[in-house]
């Protein structure tokens, strides 16, 4: 048992650690990568058979941890804006299903494989939390196999027994491993976020257009509150200026409306099969479509923008230089061209303020 797991190690995982991401970046933060390159050094030089990953970027369950058990795992960064820097993984199956055996009769686990995939049409794939400290793994000599996990939040003493499960379920294969806790910063966390989310900056800016000057703080904080994609894309279509109570009645349809449609849908995908659940994953983009399209229909400017954004995202998603742009990045800079591109050769002027009607008063 005590030669069973060889080390364990926590690793940070943002992408920038990479030297094809970061770049000359990367010397700023040169003390965290050459920490991560020694623990995996020390990690490997134990000889481990197989590596046991947990990610908090994997599939999470509010009440269990997970386990991934399908034979190869593939896995790349374009969400990053690097496609080409991609990773194929083994699993090692007995370790896998060992664990699972010995740890579901003492806590909760679920175990994602290839029918879980195809039922609720989520595809099994290497992630961010793996990919980057397998690379490092990987540099130092790593050539065996992985089990990928995630964990639970919510019970963290379920998470130290099975830790302890873990280990016996190797102990009893004889499997020597490593494990490795893959984690991130709050600060990480926090820019994320804010890339992913950047483009509602973009979004309120040109919303903010459409409101009355005169239209209090309260009211646009309000409006901003409530801004998403679709709520956005109906909005902006509708003549000025826009009624703060018109977006309040797009929020209150809107809302209820996905807490309906998430409960809905989350019953349903145990219903329905794969094949349309799948299908139904397409139904998205024809929403957006239905919304853009009368106000390009009306306005050939508008069109032309529509046609324009295709084209770009099109040279963005294919040519050498542009498809390393992240995709947030990416939306930001089509949004910037176009719409950029549009008010500066298709001004939309003013319309005159009415003037201000006398108010009466006694003689």
């Amino acid at each position: 048992m005590d030669t069973t797991c060889l080390g364990a190690a926590l690793l940070p995982h943002p992408p920038i650690m990479l030297p094809e991401i970061g770049g000359d970046e990367l010397r700023k933060i040169d003390a965290t990568v050459r920490a991560v390159q020694a623990a995996a050094r020390l990690i490997i030089s134990q000889k481990p058979e197989t590596l046991v990953i947990m990610s908090p970027h994997n599939y999470v369950f509010p009440d269990g941890a997970t386990l991934v058990e399908t034979p190869r795992l593939y896995g790349n960064l374009d969400a990053f804006g690097y496609p080409e820097l991609a990773m194929d993984v083994r699993t090692d199956m007995d370790l896998a299903e060992e664990i699972f055996e010995t740890a579901t009769p003492k806590t909760d686990v679920y175990r994602l494989d290839a029918a879980w995939s195809d039922r609720f049409g989520h595809p099994l794939y290497v992630d961010q939390g793996t990919f980057v400290p397998l690379y490092y793994l990987r540099q130092a000599g790593f050539t065996g196999q992985v089990v990928l996990m995630a964990p639970r939040f919510d019970d963290y003493d379920s998470m130290s027994l099975l830790g302890d499960l873990v280990v016996q379920a190797a102990a009893r294969l004889g499997r020597r491993i490593a494990i490795i806790a893959s984690g991130a910063s709050l600060i990480e966390l926090a820019f994320t976020q804010l890339i992913i989310n950047l483009r509602y900056f973009l979004m309120s800016c040109a919303l903010s257009q459409k409101l009355s000057p005169s239209l209090p703080l309260g009211h646009r904080l309000g409006i901003a509150y409530g801004m998403t994609d679709e709520i956005f894309a109906v909005s902006v279509s509708q003549r000025e200026p826009l009624s703060p109570f018109y977006s309040y009645g797009l929020i209150a349809v809107a809302i209820p409306g996905w807490v309906l449609g998430t409960a809905l849908g989350a019953a349903a995908g145990n219903i329905l099969p794969a094949v349309l659940t799948n299908a139904l994953g397409i139904a998205i983009y024809g929403m957006f479509i239905a919304i853009i399209l009368p106000p390009a229909k009306e306005n050939r400017v508008v069109a032309g923008v529509v046609v324009l954004s295709m084209v770009l995202s099109a040279l963005f998603t294919y040519l050498p230089v542009l498809c390393n742009i992240s995709s947030g990045f990416r939306i930001i800079v089509i949004t910037l061209i176009t719409a950029g591109g549009a008010a500066l050769l298709f001004p939309i002027p003013d319309e005159p303020a009415e003037p201000e009607k006398e108010m009466p008063h006694e003689g």
